[in-house]
């Protein structure tokens, strides 16, 4: 086994499930991956557990946190259920930052705003089309390289840069393409958290929250009705802003 490569954590009590993810998981991307399949929540926590209370001498074994570069978690699970994993992922220093991509039967609009509202990163309804579920987990893996760094620049800089798209926090400007933007404060904070978010969707509570603090009544519909204006303003750049049908919105590459 080679010890520098990154771990893909599998929580799925279905062999046949975790036997396809596998083999296309080992087929594509075995250079960079080793996958780690557990079959019950319980062998989950303790996983998760021991990893984030791993000393950092042992990242020589590259079994700490640091190791784990995504999760695929089921929420029906044998012992401890999926979004108690998550919300332990999320409530740990250690393993905060590591991408969750549930992965469930669980389908309606109520079930993924709590899989979302609990820390995952991203959805996936079974069944599932294999190429589009290991093209979510390769986004994910993307996304996890610069986690660290875009956490940094969230505390250290005050420029935000996507794509065509340049804001700058201090000043309150956005700029597409070098031509000046001029948005409401709502949809500056919305824009910006979307961005910030790079590739998370945002459910309408979540951009509720973000917008909170104006002295203005926030419903669902504001939400909606802001992202309508920022596609307008936003033109050809609007392509990258995603409306998850049911469930809020998310900022794509």
């Amino acid at each position: 086994m080679d010890n520098f490569k990154k771990k893909i954590l599998l929580v799925e009590d279905d062999p046949f499930i975790a036997d396809i993810i596998q083999i296309h998981i080992l087929k594509n991307e075995s250079d960079l991956y080793e996958t780690i399949w557990l079959t019950s929540g319980t062998e989950a926590k303790k996983y998760l557990e021991k990893l984030a209370s791993a000393s950092s001498a042992s990242a020589i074994d590259n079994d700490d946190a640091s190791s784990l570069a995504i999760c695929i978690l089921d929420i029906m699970l044998p012992g401890v259920f999926g979004l108690d994993i998550c919300r332990f992922m999320r409530e740990s220093e250690q393993l905060k930052h590591i991408p969750i991509l549930m992965l469930t039967a669980l389908a309606t609009p109520e079930h993924i705003i709590a899989g979302l509202e609990a820390g995952a990163d991203d959805y996936v309804t079974k069944p599932f089309d294999i190429h589009v579920l290991l093209a979510r987990v390769r986004a994910l893996l993307r996304r996890s390289k610069f986690l660290s760094n875009l956490e940094n620049d969230k505390n250290t800089s005050s420029t935000i840069n996507f794509s065509a798209i340049k804001i700058d926090l201090e000043q309150r400007r956005i700029w597409k393409s070098g031509e000046e933007l001029y948005l409401t404060p709502s949809e500056f904070k919305l824009l910006t958290e979307l961005i910030r978010s790079h590739g998370k969707v945002l459910t309408r509570t979540d951009l509720i929250k973000n917008i909170q603090g104006e002295e203005i009544f926030v419903t669902e519909r504001t939400i909606d009705t802001h992202m309508v204006a920022l596609r307008k303003k936003l033109q050809d750049m609007a392509i990258h802003l995603e409306t998850v049908r049911g469930i809020g919105y998310r900022m794509t590459e």
